[in-house]
């Protein structure tokens, strides 16, 4: 079924369906043409998704798969790349390996949660910013998150509405 179809009908009212399956879709964009590229340079690309925007490394630290997908959603929609770990002794190799610009860690974990992992971090001089993802909603457990150093503690489930402007302020914070 190509020609005119999907959700990108509703964005770009011209654009052409090229391909679609299991995959994804490829669709023809012509209000993006890509200009020719002067001999000698790199072709140029445009950016297409949010003005003004950066996109940061955020590292994702939770034991559950689904809340890795879910959360990984939200802040792709938000035009940033990812990275995950299943626990928090992972996210402290990634963290090490990759450098992210946040981390976004589940707060009980098995082998090292998310306490732990801010502890971890602060011993090894790590300075990134830490947003705690948890379904605990203790004020106790949210004090001693943000005492050890969370820029921000954010309840389960996780709602876009909440967590992205937690990433832009930690974000923010950072530069």
């Amino acid at each position: 079924m190509l020609g005119h179809y999907g959700p990108a009908r509703h964005v770009y009212p011209d654009s052409t369906l090229l391909r679609h399956g299991d995959s994804g879709s490829c669709y023809y964009l012509p209000h993006h043409p890509v200009p020719p590229p002067t001999p000698g340079q790199e072709p140029k690309i445009p950016f297409i998704g949010p003005e003004d925007s950066e996109m940061a490394l955020i590292l994702i630290v939770d034991d559950s798969s689904f809340q890795r997908r879910a959360i990984r959603s939200l802040v792709r929609q938000a035009g940033h790349e990812t990275e995950e770990a299943e626990n928090g002794r992972a996210g402290l190799e990634k963290a090490a390996a990759r450098k992210p610009d946040i981390i976004l860690t589940d707060l009980l974990m098995p082998e090292l949660g998310g306490l732990e992992l801010l502890e971890a971090l602060s011993e090894q001089g790590v300075a990134v910013p830490v947003i705690i993802i948890t379904g605990n909603i203790q004020e106790s457990v949210r004090q001693r998150c943000l005492e050890l150093g969370a820029a921000a503690v954010v309840n389960k489930p996780v709602r876009q509405e909440e967590l992205l402007p937690a990433i832009e302020k930690a974000l923010g914070d950072a530069t």
